[in-house]
């Protein structure tokens, strides 16, 4: 019983991330196309550019679903930015990532913590905060973000009820607003 349970368990975890990020990357992906790259990515001035990425981490509170949904220039971006776990939360980590926040701070999730606690216990030890971006949703449907001082000409998030926008090397803020207003 408890191998099924894990297994229907890891199968919503991924139904829910699928979703979300066809959602985000049909929508990230063309705002994405429309707004230049800001001239921090740019390899003649830059020689070690930061990763373009735009998430949004949600929670349904109907369905009681959690997601995440990304999109970048980077190849693979699921590999380390989204996370999420059914009855603990969702996690973006982004911008210079530190993907250890994503199992990290799923299990502070799934011992009962708030996204803000989560947040906060994952950027306080980081000597890098500077330079992350991050975004939870926790178990109540609680969002927290952070971006570090140290992000791209222009990054920064939406917080909403139940949600996190985050986007890095932007050109404005429009991108999280308009992701916002798509509910």
């Amino acid at each position: 019983m408890l191998e099924k349970n894990l297994y229907l368990e890891d199968a919503v975890t991924i139904t829910i991330r699928f979703s979300v990020a066809i959602l985000i990357a049909s929508v990230g992906a063309s705002m994405l196309a429309g707004f230049p790259l800001s001239p921090a990515s740019d390899p003649q001035t830059n020689p070690a550019p930061r990763r373009n990425t735009f998430s949004i981490v949600a929670y349904d509170p109907a369905r009681k679903e959690w997601g995440v949904g990304t999109a970048s220039k980077v190849l693979a971006v699921g590999a380390g930015t989204p996370w999420a776990k059914a009855g603990a939360g969702a996690i973006a980590t982004q911008a210079s990532a530190n993907v250890t926040y994503g199992p990290r701070g799923l299990e502070f999730l799934g011992k009962g913590r708030t996204a803000e606690e989560v947040v906060k216990l994952l950027t306080g030890e980081d000597e890098d905060r500077g330079d992350r971006q991050v975004g939870i949703v926790d178990a109540q449907g609680k969002p927290f973000a952070f971006t570090g001082k140290n992000c791209d000409t222009w990054c920064g998030e939406k917080v909403g009820e139940h949600y996190v926008c985050l986007g890095n090397l932007l050109k404005g803020k429009r991108s999280e607003e308009h992701t916002s207003e798509l509910q």
